[in-house]
């Protein structure tokens, strides 16, 4: 098993922005289409899926919500189907599902969405994820003394956390990392995510620096989530939307690549989900 040590200039150049929820976008003034988020993860829980209608690119207007859909999921494994009925919640614009479950590594998550005699299926394969093996933190010397330079509001951000884990080297793979502040997700207001394959990362992972920085004493929490190739591409497409600058020699913005048949845009995602989280400053995480 090999050892790779990366550092943060290779982790900014092999991540790719996007953004922490699912945004879907719709250029073309026509008529509106079905958009489809929905979530399967390896937790037991009230899972989720929330169907709206799609909006031109500039339309600002609330997004409108389907409630009168007929939702349900279809869990795969070894040859055994079960099936999970979804009721939609006002309160939440979303279906959830009637009974918790927990999302099964290995399993093949089918969604089936009937509505105004249209049908819509899509179908995400649960897969693996090793659990963190150690999450630390450390002060950035450099950062700190090149404080001057940085922006206001980035300003006594200078701790980094680290990453210690085993990544698969015989399966490819790809990822998802969500970082939190004190409970609040870091996304750059709504235009960060990270998704990565494993390419540059397979082997062991040994103080994998973050991204993003933390103040002394802010609670950080990292999620990670294993993701589908479909799932990765949806997240890449849905990056270059988000960071097109509208310049002249942008292209056109363009849907992201849905895995919804019948012509519905958006994604469903089954993952496998882990996270850790550590107070920065406490000297049991902190980096040796």
């Amino acid at each position: 098993m090999k050892t790779i040590n990366i550092f943060l200039s290779v982790l900014i150049s092999i991540f790719i922005f996007g953004c922490e929820e699912v945004i879907t976008l719709d250029n073309e003034q026509s008529k509106p289409k079905m958009v489809v988020e929905g979530l399967v993860i390896n937790k037991k829980k009230r899972h989720y899926v929330q169907l709206s209608l799609s909006q031109g690119f500039y339309d600002t207007d609330n997004k409108s919500y389907i409630n009168d859909a007929n939702v349900k999921v279809i869990e795969i494994l070894d040859n055994e189907e079960t099936v999970y009925q979804y009721t939609y919640f006002p309160e939440e614009n979303a279906y959830f599902s009637n009974r918790s479950y927990m999302g099964k590594f290995g399993a093949t998550y089918k969604l089936m969405i009937e509505h105004e005699g249209n049908t819509y299926f899509s179908e995400n394969k649960l897969n693996q994820i090793n659990e963190i093996e150690k999450l630390t933190w450390k002060f950035d010397q450099r950062r700190y003394d090149q404080r001057n330079l940085l922006p206001e509001d980035q300003k006594g951000y200078y701790y980094q956390i680290l990453l210690t884990t085993t990544e698969p080297e015989e399966t490819k793979d790809y990822y998802q990392f969500r970082f939190y502040r004190n409970d609040t997700i870091i996304n750059n207001n709504g235009n960060n995510v990270y998704v990565i394959d494993d390419q540059i990362i397979s082997g062991k992972l040994t103080d994998f620096p973050s991204p993003v920085y933390y103040k002394l004493d802010d609670l950080a929490r990292l999620q990670i989530s294993s993701l589908t190739p479909e799932s990765y591409k949806y997240y890449n497409d849905l990056s270059k939307v988000l960071n097109n600058d509208g310049g002249l020699f942008s292209s056109v913005p363009a849907n992201p690549a849905s895995n919804i048949s019948g012509g519905a845009l958006g994604l469903f995602q089954a993952s496998g989900v882990v996270e850790e989280e550590i107070i920065i400053g406490d000297e049991k995480y902190e980096s040796k």
